[in-house]
This record gives structure tokens, sequence and C-alpha cells, in this order.
């Protein structure tokens, strides 16, 4: 967050460049783990889930705090900002689903085997990448900034050490 409130207000807007970059760093991450288990040793695979789940928790945050940054720059209307972020929250649910049902229904059909497993862990990233992407460049930054106020390191640590956040 504190690295994107730097970002440059352009006319593509102030987070949609942050947003497809989380996107397809997400994706590449994804790619590594699914991908690089599929004929690895034991403790390969080992390794290569505990070093996706780390990138996981850099490469996530770039695109899903982009993506709620964005939403009070497409209105100002506070019942419109509810429904983006329920639509969010649903294709997050649906998105959630579609790997966790469908995914090993379809393996499951397709015989089982490696090659079932890389198509449909390969499909389900590209459908991720293609909507990521597709809904970033669809929409507009209709709500301009007033103020240019950035937080400092120094503000940083102000707020970790809040006790609540502390706790």
């Amino acid at each position: 967050g504190y690295f994107m409130d730097r970002q440059k207000n352009t006319r593509f807007g102030k987070f949609r460049k942050m947003l497809i970059v989380g996107t397809f760093l997400c994706a590449l991450n994804y790619c590594a783990l699914w991908f690089g288990v599929a004929g690895a040793s034991e403790n390969l695979k080992l390794a290569i889930a505990y070093i996706s789940y780390f990138l996981l928790g850099i490469t996530f945050p770039i695109m899903d705090i982009s993506l709620n940054s964005s939403l009070p720059l497409m209105t100002d209307d506070l019942k419109e900002r509810n429904i983006l972020s329920s639509v969010k929250i649903i294709g997050y649910g649906v998105g959630t689903a579609l790997c966790g049902v469908v995914a090993p229904m379809l393996i499951s059909n397709m015989g089982s085997d490696k090659r079932a497993y890389l198509t449909v862990i390969g499909a389900f990233i590209a459908l991720v990448v293609v909507c990521s992407t597709g809904g970033t460049l669809g929409f507009k930054q209709n709500v301009r900034f007033k103020t240019e106020k950035h937080y400092t390191v120094k503000d940083l640590f102000k707020i970790i050490t809040v006790s609540p956040v502390l706790v």
C-alpha cells in the first residue's frame, strides 16, 4: 500500500498498472506452484510450496490492494462502492469454488493423469489472467484525487505500533 500510494495518477488511473502487474505476478507464482510440483521430488515439492506461499503473501496484495484502492476512484456514491465491493467478493467466492470443486471434477473426468491436471490448471490460470486483465482495462477512474498526501516511513511505524495492530 505504501508503494502503491506513491504511484503517479496517469490517464489510465492510479492503480491500474499495479493491478495488472499484480495479476501477472500472481499468475506466474501459481504457474510455478502448480506446474513446478508436477514432476518434482517430495522435498522439492515442499520447497516449491513454501516459496510459493511466501510469494503469495507478496504478489496477491499487489493485486488485491490495487483493486480495493480502485473502488473509491470509480464512484463517489457509497452505495455503488458497496455494490462493486460485493461483486468483487462474489467473484473471489466463485473463483475459489471453481478451483476447489470444478477443477478436481474435471481432472477426474479427464482420466486423472498428469496431462489432465496440467491442462485444467493451465486453463484456470489463463482464465484468471484474461478476466482480471479484461476487468482492469474495462473500469474507469471517475473520481479524481483531491489531495496528494503521502505517508512517510515514520507514519508507517506510528500505524504499526498502535495497540490494536500489535495485538
